[in-house]
């Protein structure tokens, strides 16, 4: 078999105590035709001193450290620019994966030419033995080809997911990549589904197999500074910026089946980013009220009318009232019904993760 190089990527941000199970497991791979290439994002703790002792120890792995904090989409392009591998995989700073990833992986794109092989993942939290797998992924073990990859599965990214929307998980061919020409963006919001979606159209065959080797760790770090703001608002305010993007993908490659979906995303983002804890009267309800008139400015909104064509939603219709009081208390009043258990089971699973995440 011709065994290719994978050039694998990996981005840290205050990931010291992270970095070593990353490393060694790419270490311990089956396969060893790879090179590691890790980009330190800037890191505030111990991250460039783990990285370096590594990459004094293995001449695989090289050390990139950004001198200013760039956010995980331009570090892992910086990645993917000194890349030499046919292949390229990804990793973040605080997973890892399995002994037998790459082998799995790359056999795999070889026998079927294939540009990208999708596996699944598993989040875990190594110090309770918890593992769920992330998705259950569509017609595993066959071979897609266009017109299908777009015809069916370019709706991953408008609210059909089949499979998840980042980097992990993925052997993509540095061919493919480098042609679709993806432009890093500033925001730490999406912009991994981002590349994808610039990247999918180019696409000529693919896979999805069913393997777990990908490990996710539940609930820590990010490979970026957090914005000063509350996420909420973050995710909502570089939402408008997002949703420009993939509806100018609609009108590029005339994918009408998608604009619903999009508009019912859209419509759920604003639902889910304004927070609405806080009955009317309270201060904090009157600082979101006053946000989310600023919200209801953006020219977007209006687009929302397309979903009343062919059924009612009083979600939708609530939100183009634009009156910000009118919309907060529809919104409280939907949040309370339900929903208990699982925001509970998200509160459980997020102290075990914060408790677990001071073991690497």
């Amino acid at each position: 078999m011709n065994r290719p190089t994978v050039s694998i990527i990996a981005t840290f941000y205050n990931q010291a105590k992270y970095a070593p199970r990353l490393i060694k497991s790419v270490i311990n791979q089956s396969y060893t035709d790879w090179e590691l290439i890790c980009v330190n994002d800037c890191s505030k703790d111990n991250t460039n001193n783990v990285l370096s002792k590594f990459g004094k120890k293995c001449k695989k792995i090289s050390i990139i450290s950004n001198e200013t904090n760039l956010g995980p989409s331009k570090s892992r392009h910086i990645g993917i620019e000194k890349a030499i591998g046919e292949y390229l995989a990804f990793i973040d700073g605080d997973d890892w994966i399995d002994q037998d990833y790459l082998e799995t992986l790359v056999t795999t794109a070889i026998k079927d030419n294939l540009d990208m092989v999708i596996c699944n993942a598993k989040r875990t939290i190594p110090l309770f033995k918890i593992q769920k797998k992330v998705f259950y992924l569509p017609r595993q073990n066959e071979v897609f080809t266009k017109p299908n990859i777009m015809d069916i599965y370019y709706l991953n990214f408008f609210g059909v997911q089949f499979f998840i929307p980042s980097y992990s998980a993925k052997l993509i061919s540095k061919i493919i990549v480098d042609k679709c020409r993806f432009k890093a963006i500033e925001r730490h919001f999406c912009e991994d589904e981002q590349f994808l979606i610039t990247l999918w159209p180019h696409l000529n065959r693919i896979k999805f197999i069913g393997y777990n080797g990908y490990c996710w760790r539940w609930g820590t770090g990010v490979t970026s500074n957090q914005s000063g703001k509350k996420r909420k608002h973050y995710v909502l305010d570089n939402y408008f910026d997002y949703y420009n993007f993939k509806k100018d993908q609609i009108e590029k490659y005339n994918y009408e089946k998608a604009r619903h979906h999009l508009l019912n995303e859209f419509k759920c983002v604003i639902r889910d980013c304004i927070d609405v804890k806080y009955p009317l009267g309270h201060p904090m309800a009157d600082d979101e009220i006053v946000y989310l008139k600023s919200v209801l400015s953006h020219q977007e909104i209006d687009d929302l009318k397309l979903l009343l064509q062919n059924s009612k939603s009083p979600l939708t219709e609530v939100i183009l009232s634009k009156d910000p009081l009118k919309i907060y208390e529809y919104i409280r009043s939907v949040s309370k019904r339900g929903g208990l258990l699982v925001r509970l089971k998200n509160i459980s699973m997020s102290l075990l993760s914060m408790i677990s995440s001071k073991i690497p």
